[in-house]
């Protein structure tokens, strides 16, 4: 690697040597001078040009780094040593590569045009494409310029170093910084009839004091701190960067903080850690939580809540005469799903007046039936039989079609009867519901539920036309969702359902004003799961402050060597408010790069889920970004006199 710094002695070559030697024409060496990037000396007897050994090194370099396609600017700054050529090379390789990505999206939208052809060819869209493009690539590489150029102007703005004594007067102060400067090869001038000990620094004035350190501060016995800071105003910081003032101080506070991360690297990696073993245990406890959530929210798909109505007594749930304002409750209930209503009846039919067993369903599952378990007439399901589409209509027992001579598509006559209490209440009476003539339009295995089925929409109707009171003989019933539970109760305490009471009288026996509800499961399901997220939740504030104190702990451990930093900051006229911001930022910042290894770490572990390590993360953050703020507002509350001077207590 070529040492630009290392001394040469100078030489006596003239332009046509150093073209010869470089390469570099004419041309373009007299462009380099008036640039201001080679200042070759003149022959006093001829004024001709005379380039020193280290000029022609300079423009070999400046020759290599345009090769590279690298700014004047960017060369001017290498070679006044302002930058080191990795640091510039470094730049131009990101630069380069930028680059790189927009030649590579041109070359894709020429492909894309070519493959289109002429006749497909939309200039306006490709535009707007290319324009997009173009408007996101400039957004982003001007971000990363500006926040260069402020992070250049924040290096040089504050000079900090060590000594073994103190120096009081400004005389002794600069014999200090020249020092310093001769150590590090810096150009340090000494300006005359200033007060303050103040001097030149690449062509920059900076003013130096010195400070005592704290015995936790003070380093190779080096007692105190000489302050060099350039005598700039705000007003010509923001000329110097070309830049707003609220941008400028936002690239300021990043520059800030990403600095401080860097020098406090074995602090920042240890917070990171603590950072990833809180997160991975807040988002196994969220997801605990998460867990007993999903679960009581699951316990509608594994249990199914089904309720029947029966008498008061329990004794009967079927051939009951339900009253209409407790069948009405159930019909109307928006908490009910798979109602099932049916209503006995009974009759003669065929020529033989057959006996036979009836009833009106609205749906097959009242009868115990599936739509599998029938055959049906040629274009008859269960959905057009239960419309009531064709009322005069019927499903009949396989073994009565059988006995009477009768087939699917046959007309069967019957004389219907529907039941009715006795006036004592007692018993059942069956009163005429008149002649019918139904089409038979299915048959299957009906024999538990009688030898006739008939669409319960028609035979409310038959009941209607005869004016009598229709009642069901049986309805039951599931719940949409065991969350309802408790509305449904109460509804059906509203509409005058009782509870079944073991032991009654008979009196009233075929009433079906009980309800009965199979909760029983589903409720000791929910308790067990309610009670491990009482027991969750009931720690869930601990939690909370647990992650509050580690941010309080952690920063204010970290804040206690920081003091003399804040102290210098306040010195040099840096507010209070912009000092905590900063340190807050630069602790939150440390915490979500915490945050996102520990959530990374949880994921990959198998510890929850997105959505609970997310949760746990987010509410880290929170609670760890409350007790930075609350530890900083403790620890700012020192005397800077007292830090400078090394009395403020640790």
């Amino acid at each position: 690697m070529i040492d630009l710094y290392r001394d040469r002695e100078v030489g006596s070559v003239n332009t046509q040597q150093v073209e010869k030697e470089t390469g570099v024409t004419r041309q373009n060496i007299r462009y380099y001078e008036k640039a201001g990037l080679l200042h070759p000396e003149r022959d006093k007897g001829n004024a001709y040009r005379i380039y020193s050994e280290e000029d022609v090194e300079a423009l070999k370099i400046i020759k290599m780094l345009r090769m590279l396609d690298m700014p004047l600017e960017d060369i001017r700054r290498v070679l006044e040593r302002e930058e080191t050529i990795t640091e510039a090379v470094a730049r131009q390789r990101e630069l380069l590569l930028a680059r790189q990505r927009q030649l590579k999206a041109a070359v894709d939208m020429c492909d894309r045009i070519r493959k289109e052809g002429d006749e497909k060819f939309n200039v306006d869209a490709c535009l707007n494409q290319m324009e997009e493009m173009e408007r996101q690539g400039s957004v982003f590489a001007r971000i990363v310029e500006d926040y260069r150029k402020v992070a250049r102007m924040e290096e040089k703005r504050e000079i900090c170093f060590h000594v073994e004594r103190k120096a009081e007067h400004p005389k002794d102060i600069i014999k200090e910084v020249e020092k310093y400067g001769e150590a590090n090869g810096l150009d340090i001038q000494r300006i005359k009839g200033e007060k303050g000990a103040v001097f030149f620094l690449d062509g920059e004035k900076y003013e130096a004091k010195t400070v005592r350190l704290r015995k936790s501060d003070i380093r190779d016995g080096k007692k105190y701190l000489v302050l060099c800071r350039r005598c700039c105003s705000p007003e010509a910081e923001r000329a110097e960067v070309h830049m707003e003032p609220g941008r400028m101080k936002f690239f300021q506070a990043v520059h800030m903080i990403v600095r401080n991360i860097g020098r406090q690297k074995q602090k920042s990696v240890l917070n990171i850690l603590v950072c990833i073993v809180s997160i991975s245990l807040a988002a196994f406890y969220q997801t605990n939580i998460d867990s007993c959530r999903q679960q009581r929210d699951e316990l509608d798909q594994i249990y199914t809540i089904r309720g029947e109505v029966w008498n008061y007594n329990g004794g009967v749930n079927s051939g009951l005469k339900i009253g209409e304002q407790y069948a009405s409750a159930l019909r109307e209930s928006p908490y009910i799903s798979e109602l099932q209503e049916s209503v006995d009846l009974c009759g003669t039919a065929g020529e033989a007046e057959t006996y036979v067993q009836a009833k009106g369903i609205n749906c097959l599952a009242a009868a115990q039936l599936r739509d599998r378990d029938l055959a049906w007439e040629p274009g008859m399901n269960e959905e057009t039989f239960l419309k009531g589409e064709r009322p005069d209509c019927c499903i009949a027992d396989d073994r009565f079609l059988s006995e009477n001579g009768l087939k699917i598509g046959d007309t069967l006559c019957a004389q219907m009867f529907y039941y009715t209490e006795t006036e004592d209440a007692l018993g059942l009476t069956a009163e005429p519901l008149g002649a019918v003539r139904m089409e038979i339009v299915g048959s299957g295995d009906m024999a538990a539920e009688g030898a006739l089925l008939c669409p319960l929409r028609a035979v409310r109707s038959r009941f209607e036309e005869n004016g009598a009171v229709y009642m069901p003989s049986r309805m039951s019933f599931a719940l949409e969702s065991g969350k309802h539970l408790d509305a449904f109760k109460r509804e059906m305490d509203q509409a005058g359902f009782m509870e079944v009471t073991d032991g009654s009288g008979a009196a009233g026996y075929y009433k079906g004003n009980a309800l009965v509800i199979d909760d029983s499961a589903y409720l000791e399901a929910l308790e067990n799961v309610e009670k491990n997220m009482r027991f969750l939740q009931a720690f869930y504030p601990l939690a909370l402050l647990l992650m509050m104190a580690v941010g309080y702990i952690i920063s204010y451990l970290l804040m206690q060597n920081r003091r003399m930093e804040m102290a210098i900051m306040q010195a040099l006229g840096t507010g209070k408010h912009r000092i905590a911001f900063q340190i807050f930022a630069e602790h939150v910042t440390v915490a979500a790069m915490g945050c996102l290894f520990g959530a990374s770490f949880a994921l990959a572990a198998g510890i929850g889920n997105g959505i609970s390590v997310l949760k746990a993360a987010g509410l880290f953050l929170l609670c760890y970004s409350m007790g930075t703020w609350i530890s900083l507002m403790i620890t700012g509350k020192f005397s800077v006199i007292a830090a400078l001077m090394g009395k403020e207590r640790g």
